[in-house]
Protein backbone atom coordinates (compact mmCIF):
# COMPACT_ATOMS: atom_id res chain seq x y z
CA UNK A 1 0.00 0.00 0.00
CA UNK A 2 2.76 2.44 0.85
CA UNK A 3 4.33 1.80 -2.56
CA UNK A 4 1.07 2.74 -4.26
CA UNK A 5 0.70 5.95 -2.25
CA UNK A 6 4.25 7.29 -2.52
CA UNK A 7 6.58 4.93 -4.33
CA UNK A 8 9.67 7.19 -4.29
CA UNK A 9 9.40 8.87 -0.89
CA UNK A 10 11.95 8.46 1.89
CA UNK A 11 9.32 6.89 4.14
CA UNK A 12 8.60 4.23 1.51
CA UNK A 13 12.31 3.42 1.21
CA UNK A 14 12.58 3.02 4.98
CA UNK A 15 9.50 0.82 5.13
CA UNK A 16 10.85 -1.38 2.34
CA UNK A 17 14.06 -1.99 4.28
CA UNK A 18 12.15 -2.57 7.52
CA UNK A 19 9.99 -5.11 5.71
CA UNK A 20 13.01 -6.95 4.32
CA UNK A 21 14.79 -7.08 7.67
CA UNK A 22 11.62 -8.27 9.39
CA UNK A 23 11.16 -11.05 6.85
CA UNK A 24 14.75 -12.23 7.39
CA UNK A 25 14.45 -12.13 11.19
CA UNK A 26 11.08 -13.90 11.29
CA UNK A 27 12.24 -16.56 8.83
CA UNK A 28 15.40 -17.17 10.85
CA UNK A 29 13.40 -17.37 14.08
CA UNK A 30 10.97 -19.91 12.61
CA UNK A 31 13.80 -22.04 11.24
CA UNK A 32 15.61 -22.02 14.58
CA UNK A 33 12.40 -22.88 16.42
CA UNK A 34 11.90 -25.87 14.13
CA UNK A 35 15.55 -26.87 14.49
CA UNK A 36 15.19 -26.94 18.29
CA UNK A 37 12.27 -29.33 18.07
CA UNK A 38 9.27 -27.21 17.12
CA UNK A 39 7.63 -27.17 20.55
CA UNK A 40 5.34 -24.18 21.35
CA UNK A 41 7.95 -22.74 23.69
CA UNK A 42 10.52 -22.63 20.90
CA UNK A 43 8.36 -20.22 18.90
CA UNK A 44 8.04 -17.64 21.71
CA UNK A 45 11.68 -17.57 22.91
CA UNK A 46 13.80 -16.26 20.01
CA UNK A 47 16.79 -15.31 22.18
CA UNK A 48 17.07 -18.82 23.60
CA UNK A 49 17.00 -20.18 20.05
CA UNK A 50 20.00 -18.06 19.14
CA UNK A 51 21.90 -19.13 22.27
CA UNK A 52 21.08 -22.76 21.49
CA UNK A 53 22.46 -22.40 17.96
CA UNK A 54 25.68 -20.84 19.28
CA UNK A 55 26.08 -23.73 21.71
CA UNK A 56 25.54 -26.26 18.91
CA UNK A 57 28.22 -24.62 16.78
CA UNK A 58 30.67 -24.74 19.68
CA UNK A 59 30.07 -28.48 20.11
CA UNK A 60 30.91 -29.08 16.46
CA UNK A 61 29.28 -31.41 13.96
CA UNK A 62 26.00 -29.53 13.99
CA UNK A 63 25.31 -29.81 10.27
CA UNK A 64 25.91 -33.57 10.30
CA UNK A 65 23.47 -34.02 13.19
CA UNK A 66 20.93 -31.72 11.55
CA UNK A 67 21.15 -33.62 8.27
CA UNK A 68 20.64 -36.93 10.07
CA UNK A 69 17.59 -35.66 11.95
CA UNK A 70 16.05 -34.15 8.80
CA UNK A 71 16.54 -37.37 6.84
CA UNK A 72 15.01 -39.40 9.67
CA UNK A 73 12.06 -37.03 9.95
CA UNK A 74 11.35 -37.08 6.22
CA UNK A 75 11.64 -40.86 5.98
CA UNK A 76 9.25 -41.37 8.91
CA UNK A 77 6.68 -39.12 7.23
CA UNK A 78 6.33 -41.70 4.41
CA UNK A 79 5.35 -38.97 1.98
CA UNK A 80 5.01 -41.26 -1.02
CA UNK A 81 2.85 -43.76 0.86
CA UNK A 82 0.47 -41.14 2.23
CA UNK A 83 0.25 -39.26 -1.06
CA UNK A 84 -0.71 -42.45 -2.90
CA UNK A 85 -3.19 -43.33 -0.16
CA UNK A 86 -4.75 -39.88 -0.29
CA UNK A 87 -4.94 -39.94 -4.07
CA UNK A 88 -6.80 -43.25 -4.02
CA UNK A 89 -9.14 -41.95 -1.32
CA UNK A 90 -9.86 -38.91 -3.48
CA UNK A 91 -10.50 -40.98 -6.61
CA UNK A 92 -12.67 -43.45 -4.70
CA UNK A 93 -14.69 -40.70 -3.04
CA UNK A 94 -15.14 -38.94 -6.37
CA UNK A 95 -16.33 -42.18 -7.97
CA UNK A 96 -19.06 -42.46 -5.34
CA UNK A 97 -20.06 -38.79 -5.37
CA UNK A 98 -19.83 -37.61 -8.97
CA UNK A 99 -23.05 -39.19 -10.30
CA UNK A 100 -25.32 -38.23 -7.34
CA UNK A 101 -23.84 -34.72 -7.34
CA UNK A 102 -24.36 -34.40 -11.09
CA UNK A 103 -27.99 -35.45 -10.79
CA UNK A 104 -28.47 -33.16 -7.81
CA UNK A 105 -27.25 -30.15 -9.79
CA UNK A 106 -29.53 -30.64 -12.79
CA UNK A 107 -32.39 -28.46 -11.53
CA UNK A 108 -32.31 -24.97 -13.03
CA UNK A 109 -35.85 -24.20 -14.27
CA UNK A 110 -38.79 -24.11 -11.82
CA UNK A 111 -41.28 -25.11 -14.52
CA UNK A 112 -39.37 -28.24 -15.56
CA UNK A 113 -40.82 -31.23 -13.70
CA UNK A 114 -38.29 -33.63 -15.21
CA UNK A 115 -35.35 -31.66 -13.80
CA UNK A 116 -37.05 -31.57 -10.41
CA UNK A 117 -37.48 -35.35 -10.36
CA UNK A 118 -33.85 -35.92 -11.41
CA UNK A 119 -32.70 -33.54 -8.67
CA UNK A 120 -34.77 -35.39 -6.08
CA UNK A 121 -33.26 -38.70 -7.18
CA UNK A 122 -29.79 -37.15 -6.98
CA UNK A 123 -30.50 -35.76 -3.52
CA UNK A 124 -31.72 -39.11 -2.23
CA UNK A 125 -28.67 -40.84 -3.74
CA UNK A 126 -26.42 -38.24 -2.15
CA UNK A 127 -27.99 -38.88 1.27
CA UNK A 128 -27.24 -42.59 0.97
CA UNK A 129 -23.71 -42.08 -0.37
CA UNK A 130 -22.75 -39.51 2.28
CA UNK A 131 -23.72 -41.94 5.03
CA UNK A 132 -21.10 -44.48 3.90
CA UNK A 133 -18.28 -42.73 2.02
CA UNK A 134 -16.42 -41.42 5.13
CA UNK A 135 -16.18 -44.94 6.52
CA UNK A 136 -15.31 -46.45 3.14
CA UNK A 137 -12.37 -44.04 3.03
CA UNK A 138 -11.43 -45.11 6.55
CA UNK A 139 -11.52 -48.72 5.40
CA UNK A 140 -9.29 -47.86 2.44
CA UNK A 141 -6.77 -46.23 4.79
CA UNK A 142 -6.84 -49.27 7.07
CA UNK A 143 -6.67 -51.97 4.42
CA UNK A 144 -4.49 -50.03 1.94
CA UNK A 145 -6.46 -51.58 -0.94
CA UNK A 146 -8.37 -49.67 -3.59
CA UNK A 147 -11.03 -52.39 -3.63
CA UNK A 148 -11.77 -51.60 0.04
CA UNK A 149 -13.28 -48.32 -1.15
CA UNK A 150 -16.16 -50.28 -2.65
CA UNK A 151 -16.71 -52.93 0.04
CA UNK A 152 -20.04 -51.52 1.14
CA UNK A 153 -21.30 -54.76 2.67
CA UNK A 154 -18.29 -54.97 5.01
CA UNK A 155 -18.73 -51.36 6.14
CA UNK A 156 -22.45 -51.86 6.73
CA UNK A 157 -21.60 -54.87 8.89
CA UNK A 158 -19.21 -52.75 10.95
CA UNK A 159 -21.88 -50.10 11.37
CA UNK A 160 -24.09 -52.68 13.09
CA UNK A 161 -21.44 -53.08 15.80
CA UNK A 162 -21.24 -49.43 16.82
CA UNK A 163 -24.14 -47.51 15.23
CA UNK A 164 -24.46 -44.68 17.74
CA UNK A 165 -20.79 -43.69 17.38
CA UNK A 166 -21.12 -43.64 13.62
CA UNK A 167 -24.21 -41.44 13.87
CA UNK A 168 -22.38 -39.00 16.16
CA UNK A 169 -19.50 -38.84 13.68
CA UNK A 170 -21.85 -38.11 10.78
CA UNK A 171 -23.57 -35.43 12.87
CA UNK A 172 -20.34 -33.68 13.85
CA UNK A 173 -18.68 -33.93 10.43
CA UNK A 174 -21.79 -32.54 8.72
CA UNK A 175 -21.97 -29.67 11.21
CA UNK A 176 -18.28 -28.87 10.73
CA UNK A 177 -18.48 -28.88 6.94
CA UNK A 178 -21.45 -26.55 6.47
CA UNK A 179 -19.79 -23.32 7.75
CA UNK A 180 -16.94 -23.86 5.31
CA UNK A 181 -19.28 -23.10 2.42
CA UNK A 182 -19.55 -19.55 3.77
CA UNK A 183 -15.90 -19.02 2.88
CA UNK A 184 -16.84 -19.59 -0.76
CA UNK A 185 -19.20 -16.63 -0.94
CA UNK A 186 -16.22 -14.45 -1.78
CA UNK A 187 -12.90 -16.03 -2.70
CA UNK A 188 -9.76 -14.26 -1.58
CA UNK A 189 -6.96 -13.52 -4.06
CA UNK A 190 -4.71 -16.48 -4.82
CA UNK A 191 -1.84 -15.11 -2.70
CA UNK A 192 -4.13 -14.95 0.35
CA UNK A 193 -5.98 -18.23 -0.22
CA UNK A 194 -3.61 -20.13 2.08
CA UNK A 195 -5.20 -18.47 5.13
CA UNK A 196 -8.62 -19.87 4.25
CA UNK A 197 -7.07 -23.24 3.46
CA UNK A 198 -5.75 -23.41 7.04
CA UNK A 199 -9.30 -22.93 8.35
CA UNK A 200 -10.52 -25.76 6.12
CA UNK A 201 -7.80 -28.15 7.26
CA UNK A 202 -8.21 -27.30 10.96
CA UNK A 203 -11.95 -27.96 10.65
CA UNK A 204 -11.75 -31.13 8.60
CA UNK A 205 -8.82 -32.77 10.41
CA UNK A 206 -10.77 -33.41 13.67
CA UNK A 207 -13.63 -34.84 11.59
CA UNK A 208 -11.21 -37.26 9.95
CA UNK A 209 -9.83 -38.29 13.33
CA UNK A 210 -13.32 -38.95 14.66
CA UNK A 211 -14.16 -41.04 11.60
CA UNK A 212 -11.07 -43.16 12.17
CA UNK A 213 -11.95 -43.51 15.85
CA UNK A 214 -15.49 -44.70 15.06
CA UNK A 215 -14.22 -47.17 12.47
CA UNK A 216 -11.61 -48.54 14.89
CA UNK A 217 -14.22 -48.86 17.64
CA UNK A 218 -16.43 -50.90 15.32
CA UNK A 219 -13.59 -53.22 14.31
CA UNK A 220 -12.72 -53.99 17.94
CA UNK A 221 -16.26 -55.14 18.74
CA UNK A 222 -17.00 -58.75 17.91
CA UNK A 223 -20.77 -58.76 18.10
CA UNK A 224 -23.49 -56.82 16.36
CA UNK A 225 -25.84 -54.81 18.54
CA UNK A 226 -29.53 -55.61 18.83
CA UNK A 227 -31.16 -55.17 15.41
CA UNK A 228 -33.67 -52.55 16.60
CA UNK A 229 -30.82 -50.47 18.01
CA UNK A 230 -28.78 -50.28 14.80
CA UNK A 231 -31.91 -49.72 12.68
CA UNK A 232 -32.87 -46.83 14.96
CA UNK A 233 -29.57 -45.06 14.31
CA UNK A 234 -29.62 -46.00 10.62
CA UNK A 235 -33.02 -44.36 10.21
CA UNK A 236 -31.90 -41.38 12.32
CA UNK A 237 -29.22 -40.64 9.74
CA UNK A 238 -31.81 -40.10 7.01
CA UNK A 239 -33.36 -36.84 8.33
CA UNK A 240 -29.94 -35.59 9.41
CA UNK A 241 -28.32 -36.06 6.00
CA UNK A 242 -31.51 -35.00 4.22
CA UNK A 243 -31.32 -31.65 6.00
CA UNK A 244 -27.62 -31.41 5.12
CA UNK A 245 -28.34 -32.09 1.43
CA UNK A 246 -31.26 -29.63 1.54
CA UNK A 247 -28.87 -26.89 2.70
CA UNK A 248 -26.34 -28.02 0.12
CA UNK A 249 -28.92 -27.38 -2.60
CA UNK A 250 -28.74 -23.62 -1.95
CA UNK A 251 -24.94 -23.30 -1.91
CA UNK A 252 -24.67 -22.57 -5.68
CA UNK A 253 -26.80 -19.45 -5.14
CA UNK A 254 -24.13 -17.68 -3.08
CA UNK A 255 -20.90 -19.44 -4.03
CA UNK A 256 -18.55 -17.89 -6.57
CA UNK A 257 -18.08 -21.37 -8.03
CA UNK A 258 -21.76 -21.70 -8.91
CA UNK A 259 -22.96 -25.27 -9.37
CA UNK A 260 -19.39 -26.53 -9.27
CA UNK A 261 -19.60 -26.22 -5.50
CA UNK A 262 -21.90 -29.28 -5.46
CA UNK A 263 -19.01 -31.42 -6.69
CA UNK A 264 -16.36 -30.16 -4.27
CA UNK A 265 -17.38 -31.94 -1.04
CA UNK A 266 -14.30 -30.67 0.81
CA UNK A 267 -15.09 -32.90 3.76
CA UNK A 268 -14.50 -36.03 1.65
CA UNK A 269 -12.36 -34.87 -1.29
CA UNK A 270 -9.90 -31.96 -1.22
CA UNK A 271 -9.79 -29.91 2.01
CA UNK A 272 -9.27 -26.62 0.16
CA UNK A 273 -11.56 -23.69 -0.68
CA UNK A 274 -10.75 -23.65 -4.42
Amino acid sequence: DYRLVAATSDATTSLVWIHRVTVVLVTGHLLLALARGGSPGCFVRPLKNVLWLIGEFRRGGYFERAEHHVRTFVSEMRIGHHFWLGLRGFVGGLAWLVIPSGLFGVYSRPDNVGQLLVTLVGGLSLVLVLSWVPFLQARLATENRMAAMFELRAVRGLFCRSPMCWFVVILITSALSLPLYLFKIYLLPSDAMWMTTLVFIMTIYPARLMTGWAYHRATTRRRRVFWMWHWFWRLAMLPLLSFYVFLLFFTPLFSEHGKRVLFEHHLLLLPVPF
